[in-house]
């Protein structure tokens, strides 16, 4: 099996533009596969020839009276608008040429608004709604009925089935949604000119080179050079952590407490008209409307608010290693002299504190077993051991890939690594971070798994885009190498997706379903079986010792409760917004409503009961409305995190803990990854460990808490 082993291939310089010049029609095949795609005016041809295409499937015909007629052929229509328009959206996003955004962003915008047609053809949803009936869709297998269902659902939600006036509404609030997604996405933190300046002699613990970048002025009152702190940047965050003088991190943290008001005012604007949207659409709230496929809520059929019972417990049972962590924090603020009472300010530079106070020769940044190479090698180990599949180092062409350091990777069986007929998925890795870059960690789908007319499969192809350090073999922080992991799962998910129909393939599911494989490949990392044997420091070629594995993970988890709280405290925040109308549409109501969520959440260990001079709440940094990007984008999902944390810690303790190549295991979780997000279920995540998990089984919550506690170094 061929490894991945240089940083730019030879012959391609790393900024490779001759497919930008290449004639159309040119022999190589195209951008990421696609073909005759080899230049930027090349997108919206191809654009409007896949529109052509669909609304040719999309006609007047027998086939579309019946409900596996009309399934495929909505599938195949849009499997081809998807094949032209998510090449371009990975292109828009990742290719360095302006000219290039432009065409593609033009052959988006063309699928974007044939498919907005189609949304709310009444001739289309008819044929829909009268295949979704019991006595006609007795043929169709359990894909194709709940695409069936999919499809029909999504045309309501445009409202096609409604009477023109509501219709006409429906769309007026669904085009405002999209202009306040744009304008409420939170920017850095928002400063004064005249604010957050601080003496230089004060920061001598903020690394030169950072200090070198900030804004500066000399004060002539004070006599000495000053230097201002924007709230929300690394500085700010560098400064919490290790600036001894608490009056300085003290005005860095409040500053980085208040909202930014013009984004918390769209904000505000945002969620009322998502809940005059899901009105519109017949839900009760917009967390209802954005939790319908949930795995979770349908796994509790009974339960009036599976999510608001799942923070609940969560919370009970984190809080009191929480106020431990706290009480631990304290002693060490007494410990070193530092006068007064815990204070929220002093929790990250205290946990950095008591990091270095135990383990002072552990980091996590820049650690140079963790690489990407490594991690890289690691995990084609793992696909062969488990998975019984190769991810073998395929030369790209040049008119495939956007760059000269893309790498091109093909998954095949083991015994066919060289023949490139049997391939099972295509992955396309940019890792190196660039200025032409809009996304840090993202993988793209840009061809789902499906089966064609001529009964061929059609092979899965993904892009995973990252911003790590520009080599193979430079050191990552352990954040980092988890990011790969994490990014590596969904990969893996897509790529082995074997499904019928690309509506459903790999990762295009419900979030709380497609975010638990990508959670289960981040315990890969600090087992020691796994990653001794590849994590190598490229200076020494020595392996990482296990001890030091262990001593890196157990530094994580010194304080694993409040870090969890943290992930907690944003699904909390995430779904009171979402799951009841603001009292006043007002930035104060808004704040009025995650206050009253703290207060409601749990009245065996309250979040706004005193904690010393503060609510305990405020040790926990909590999220900031204006600031919370993801309040915007998952909009009452965002509990996902929460929960398939506690799913994968679960699943990994009864499976590959101790045991990483557990074949037995391996082979459920490949049945289960080929499945795509055909069959979400919360009891297909928990049946991973070979035990029978039926509707209404408790969430298990003690691998979690086993996970967030600090072990010994032995």
């Amino acid at each position: 099996m061929r490894l991945l082993t240089r940083l730019t291939p030879p012959g391609r310089p790393p900024w490779s533009r001759s497919f930008l010049t290449s004639v159309f029609g040119s022999s190589g095949p195209g951008y990421v596969g696609l073909p005759g795609c080899h230049r930027p005016q090349d997108f919206p041809k191809l654009a409007q020839a896949a529109v052509e295409e669909a609304a040719a499937e999309l006609k007047d015909s027998p086939k579309l009276a019946t409900p596996k007629g009309i399934v495929h052929a909505l599938d195949n229509a849009s499997n081809g608008l998807c094949c032209i328009a998510d090449v371009a959206e990975l292109y828009r996003q990742v290719h360095p040429d302006r000219h290039m955004h432009t065409k593609a962003e033009e052959a988006v915008q063309l699928v974007q608004n044939f498919m907005a047609d189609v949304n709310v053809d009444d001739r289309i949803y008819r044929y829909l709604r009268d295949a979704d009936h019991p006595e006609k869709v007795g043929d169709l297998t359990s894909e194709e009925r709940k695409v069936l269902v999919m499809m029909r659902e999504a045309m309501e939600h445009e409202g096609v089935h409604m009477p023109p006036a509501e219709k006409e509404k429906c769309l007026e609030l669904i085009n405002r949604e999209l202009q306040l997604v744009f304008e409420a996405h939170p920017h850095q933190g928002h400063i004064g000119p005249r604010e957050g300046w601080h003496p230089m002699r004060a920061l001598e613990e903020v690394p030169k080179a950072m200090l070198a970048s900030l804004p500066r002025q000399y004060d002539v009152s004070r006599g000495e050079e000053m230097v201002q702190i924007v709230p929300d940047t690394l500085a700010a965050r560098t400064v919490l952590r290790s600036v001894t003088d608490p009056a300085i991190r003290k005005d860095v943290f409040n500053r980085s407490r208040e909202e930014n008001p013009a984004v918390a005012q769209k904000l505000v604007e945002l969620l009322e008209v998502r809940r005059e949207l899901a009105d519109h659409r017949g839900y009760k709230s917009w967390a209802h409307y954005s939790r319908r496929d949930s795995v979770l809520v349908h796994h509790f059929p009974e339960k009036e608010d599976a999510v608001q019972d799942l923070l609940r417990d969560t919370w009970d049972a984190l809080a009191p290693g929480i106020k431990g962590e706290l009480e631990g924090l304290a002693k060490i603020k007494n410990q070193a002299g530092l006068q007064g009472a815990l204070e929220p300010w002093d929790v990250e530079f205290l946990i950095q504190q008591q990091r270095r106070l135990l383990l002072p020769n552990v980091t996590e940044d820049a650690i140079p077993y963790f690489t990407f190479g490594n991690i890289l090698r690691a995990v084609q180990e793992l696909l062969m051991k488990v998975f019984n599949v190769a991810l073998v180092h395929a030369e790209p062409h040049e008119s495939e890939v956007w760059h000269g350091a893309v790498y091109k990777f093909v998954l095949r069986p083991p015994e066919a690594t060289e023949d490139s007929s049997a391939d099972l998925g295509v992955l396309y890795l940019d890792p190196f971070r660039s200025a032409s870059k809009m996304v840090s960690a993202a993988q793209f789908t840009v061809r789902g798994s499906k089966i064609l007319a001529d009964g061929s499969r059609q092979v899965p192809r993904t892009a995973l885009v990252m911003g790590l350090p520009p080599s193979l073999d430079a050191p990552l922080s352990t954040a980092e190498a988890l990011t790969v992991l994490h990014e590596l799962g969904h990969t893996v998910h897509s790529l082995l997706s074997k499904t019928a129909l690309q509506h459903v393939s790999g990762t295009r599911g419900t979030v709380d379903f497609v975010e638990f494989p990508s959670h289960l490949f981040e315990h890969f990392l600090f087992e020691p079986e796994f990653m001794c044997a590849h994590a190598i420091d490229p200076k020494t070629q020595k392996p990482i010792p296990e001890q030091l594995l262990h001593d890196i993970q157990h530094r994580r988890k010194l304080v694993g409760h409040i870090e969890m709280s943290n992930t907690l405290l944003h699904s909390l925040v995430d779904h009171s917004l979402y799951v009841k109308p603001l009292q006043s549409s007002t930035i104060a109501g808004m704040q009025s409503a995650v206050d009253a969520s703290y207060a409601s959440l749990s009245k065996d260990h309250d979040l706004t009961g005193a904690y010393g001079n503060h609510r305990l709440v405020d040790f926990l940094s909590p999220p900031v409305p204006s600031k919370f990007d993801h309040l915007v984008h998952y909009s009452g999902t965002y509990f996902c995190y929460l929960l398939d944390k506690a799913l994968s810690c679960h699943v990994w303790d009864r499976t590959f803990k101790g045991d990483p190549y557990n074949k037995q295991a391996g082979d459920r979780l490949r049945n289960f990854l080929e499945l795509g997000s055909s069959e979400p279920r919360l009891g297909a995540i928990l049946e991973l460990t070979g035990e029978s998990a039926p509707p209404g089984s408790p969430v298990p919550l003690e691998a979690l808490l086993q996970d967030c506690r600090a072990q010994d170094s032995g």
